[in-house]
């Protein structure tokens, strides 16, 4: 069955920043190019967000579960919770396939249908043109902000056939490792939700590792064992990077053993 959210909205058109914009269904555009998308909701809960980390004291990703005060309608059912990965619109940059680059606009990355909106004034569109990549700048605990770049999957998987957005956790010369960010439906347990409301947004990821030699991209499964074979470590590699020490299942462990993996390609 297809899934849909149901969405609200409303179309204008102004001049900002001595740019020509207009939204609508003729798009978003800057300097005679355009961005085009249909229009979505605006809504802002934030006030009311219980912020936690997805990933405990592991990374830097914040969920907001908004459980008690925001629902999202996905087929014709109520779900608990928003489905993007940051509910706040953030400064951020898009680069579309044909090399259009639009960073005049605060943007959201709907993780639960995998699509970008960026924020006209008090209104929003999603943007249905190919997007080769974005970045979003989440504030961090010292007041500044960190880009987070995003690469459309078929960057690295030409075959893929649906639109999915990959977070670049390293890109180095001798591949990438990257992360797949989602949101899935899931049923509430008794008493935890109230209403008609039984379900709610929850995060999900995935880890993948693109070798630019092979032009291979695979799933990586936080496993000793598993990780020793997609990388092809021999034993000697495997003691300079005391694999066996390493919490594989902890996102710093195996962003840092990647790291060192890179490091140790360069001294041979």
């Amino acid at each position: 069955m297809a899934r849909c959210i149901m969405l609200f909205f409303v179309a204008i058109a102004f001049s900002a920043n001595g740019q020509q914009l207009s939204t609508g269904t003729s798009g978003l555009y800057a300097g005679g190019r355009g961005i085009n998308g249909p229009p979505v909701s605006s809504r802002d809960v934030s006030a009311f967000s219980t912020i936690v980390n997805i990933n405990g004291t592991d990374g830097y990703y914040l969920q907001g579960l908004y459980l008690g005060t925001a629902v999202t309608v996905i087929d014709g059912e109520k779900v608990a919770g928003v489905p993007y990965l940051y509910n706040e619109w953030l400064p951020g940059t898009v680069i579309t396939d044909d090399g259009r680059v639009v960073d005049a606009f605060p943007l959201k990355y709907n993780v639960y249908d995998q699509s970008v909106s960026f924020l006209n004034g008090k209104d929003s569109l999603e943007i249905t043109d190919p997007v080769k990549e974005f970045s979003l700048k989440p504030p961090v605990a010292n007041g500044n902000s960190v880009a987070i770049r995003f690469i459309s999957a078929k960057l690295v998987n030409p075959n893929a056939r649906k639109t999915e957005y990959y977070d670049v956790m390293i890109d180095d010369a001798a591949g990438i490792l990257l992360k797949s960010i989602y949101k899935k439906v899931k049923t509430a347990e008794n008493g935890l939700l109230t209403g008609s409301t039984k379900g709610y947004l929850d995060f999900a990821t995935t880890y993948y590792f693109y070798n630019k030699s092979t032009k291979k991209i695979s799933k990586v499964v936080p496993v000793q064992g598993q990780i020793v074979r997609l990388l092809a470590l021999t034993e000697q590699q495997q003691q300079n990077l005391r694999v066996a020490s390493v919490e594989f299942e902890k996102e710093t462990s195996l962003n840092n053993f990647f790291i060192s993996y890179f490091a140790s390609l360069k001294t041979k």
